[in-house]
């Protein structure tokens, strides 16, 4: 492999990533970024409705939960 090959490969393979990394970038939502288990885990009735809802046992109530239980399925 001569030297332009790999300099072409190397500049496909830049852009490539930084391609990669704005498509990235844009699917990203932050819309659950304010989800904390720390405040989940502890409070017994509000870790019962997220066990509740991914289990089929009961309503998902909160958008976090639907958003959770599509992902998990």
């Amino acid at each position: 492999m001569g030297k332009p090959n790999r300099l072409c490969l190397l500049a496909f393979l830049a852009v490539a990533g930084v391609l990669a990394a704005v498509i990235a970038e844009e699917m990203y939502s932050d819309m659950f970024d304010h989800i904390n288990p720390d405040d989940i885990l502890p409070n017994d009735e509000l870790r019962n409705q997220y066990y509740n809802c991914f289990m089929d046992t009961g309503p998902c109530v909160t958008e976090d939960q639907k958003y959770f239980k599509r992902m998990t399925s």
